[in-house]
């Protein structure tokens, strides 16, 4: 297995794609990429970024997250599984 760790800058819609840019989950174009956000029901799904764009503004999010802000890349437990050939 190869740790596929997840740049701060990609561009896929991951369901970690805004680990260091939460933001980007408020554009519903990110989220109809991402399943997860498809299966989730829609007042749960309100009632999520309701509280993101809380903590945001309050500051929350930047005291329990913002490190991550200082990194590169970041690994969310992403692998690729290499099998040799046969």
């Amino acid at each position: 297995m190869i740790p596929f760790s997840l740049p701060h800058n990609l561009s896929d819609s991951f369901a970690a794609v805004g680990w260091a840019r939460p933001e980007l989950y408020f554009d519903s174009s990110i989220r109809s990429g991402i399943s997860s956000f498809a299966k989730i029901d829609t007042d749960e799904l309100d009632n999520g970024l309701s509280q993101l764009r809380e903590d945001l503004e309050k500051g929350i999010w930047d005291k329990e997250y913002g490190h991550l802000l200082q990194q590169k890349q970041y690994d969310v437990g992403y692998r690729f599984v290499h099998s040799p050939a046969l």
